[in-house]
């Protein structure tokens, strides 16, 4: 509460501050919750197949009040014919114990950059802050793929080549060890070809990033060794009239071979500092569909593969591979039935069972309906109300007997020894 009554502050003053006016701003945001339970008469459980990225097959499988809003505020220099933004995202996560009380919320300043348009040549933004800076989502697993780079940087976008538009961008991320160098950091490059036409209903955007780590030594004598990577990818683009097909192959090694900057990509947390080997690799395939089959039925489908390598010893290599599908049936302009059918499989070498051996393939398969009330027709119209019922099964290898201690197993407590689960509730979601 002190943390938003804060920014509440500083959003006042800085409206007096600068004399702009309700004019000069800009909201964006987006929004859901729900109220569930699960199958045992307790509090809903979301079942995920550790490891994988995002939350796959989300549709029922959402446990927390979750709210992000943007706010851009306009400031207009007339005199160079440019405009500054400044662009600020508050976001709140809670983890809903109940409907008596206040409970405990987490919350963020995700956002705040300032980016000039339009200042020497139309078109081009130079920008300078903490930003999401991110291209593709695949809204079934709740999973921004390609292009996703989070944290403190800066850089130019939208400059004009004959065969696209090139953005380049710095960013830093700091590491918690510290040497002669002061604290670790690790300097990340970014450079985006977007929009290159190869017909007249496709396109490519190629995407590319090398990291560098310095190295250093401590007083203790604790030695750190320099470190690099980098990684490239594409995604292909075909649109049409009932919707668009993008299809994304990735590359990565060394430091960046989580294919992204900021959380959800790998050693994160203190990947500018820890010895992570060079020769750690990922390979990615996507394929994100999403059409209109019908006048009534409209489709979202994710298919992904991902096969990486630690590099550190005989335990070093993985793979996971999913497929999940949202079919929606739009009765009218108010009333939808969407289905969502998933299967999710990951196998890591470094991970064991109770007696010591290779613990093998974890498993998970989920089915889910909900009937829904829209704004308006299309798979993604919202605002949307909807009722959900989800089921989840998942093999042995996905259980706490099976596997040795600290590993993460599916369930919970509730469901720690079973192999399947569900829950059903309410939802509601917004974005605009």
């Amino acid at each position: 509460m002190k943390s938003t009554l804060t920014f509440i502050f500083l959003l006042t003053t800085s409206l007096e501050a600068h004399a702009l006016t309700k004019g000069d701003f800009e909201y964006k945001g987006y929004f859901r919750s729900q109220s569930a339970t699960n199958s045992k008469g307790g509090k809903q459980e979301c079942f995920n197949n550790a490891g994988a990225p995002g939350n796959e097959f989300r549709l029922g499988n959402e446990c927390t009040t979750f709210t992000e809003f943007t706010l851009v505020g306009h400031h207009l220099n007339k005199m160079v014919g440019g405009s500054k933004n400044i662009s600020s995202v508050m976001t709140f996560s809670t983890n809903p114990n109940g409907d008596t009380g206040f409970e405990a919320t987490s919350m963020f300043l995700a956002e705040a950059y300032i980016k000039m348009d339009n200042l020497f040549e139309k078109d081009i933004t130079y920008w300078v802050g903490r930003r999401y800076y991110r291209e593709f989502d695949a809204h079934i697993n709740d999973w921004k793929y390609f292009m996703k780079v989070d944290g403190l940087g800066g850089g130019v976008e939208n400059i004009k080549l004959p065969f696209g538009k090139l953005a380049v961008a710095q960013f830093m991320e700091t590491g918690t060890n510290t040497s002669h160098r002061g604290t670790h950091i690790m300097n990340f490059t970014d450079i985006r070809i977007k929009d290159i036409k190869l017909a007249k209903k496709f396109t490519l955007d190629i995407w590319s990033a090398y990291a560098f780590a310095p190295g250093g030594y401590s007083s203790s004598t604790q030695t750190f060794n320099a470190n690099k990577g980098y990684m490239v990818g594409g995604t292909f683009t075909n649109t049409f009239e009932t919707g668009d097909n993008r299809v994304t192959i990735q590359w990565g090694e060394g430091l960046v071979q989580g294919l992204g900057l900021g959380n959800g990509n790998g050693a994160t947390d203190n990947r500018a500092s820890r010895q992570i080997n060079k020769s750690a690799n990922r390979f990615r395939i996507v394929e994100n569909l999403t059409v209109g089959i019908t006048k009534n039925w409209e489709t979202h489908l994710v298919a992904a593969f991902e096969n990486w390598s630690t590099g550190e010893g005989s335990d070093a290599d993985g793979n996971w591979y999913d497929v999940g599908i949202r079919p929606v049936y739009i009765h009218n302009d108010h009333f939808q039935l969407a289905f969502e059918a998933g299967h999710s499989s990951i196998q890591a070498d470094a991970e064991k069972n109770y007696a010591g051996a290779k613990l093998g393939r974890r498993k998970l398969t989920r089915f889910t309906i909900a009937p829904q009330l829209a704004m308006s027709k299309g798979i993604w119209a919202r605002p949307v109300i909807r009722a959900f019922y989800t089921k989840t099964f998942w093999n042995s290898n996905n259980t706490a007997s099976k596997q040795a201690a600290g590993q993460t197993h599916v369930g919970g407590t509730a469901y720690e020894s079973a192999t399947y689960g569900s829950s059903w509730g309410l939802q509601a979601e917004v974005w605009f």
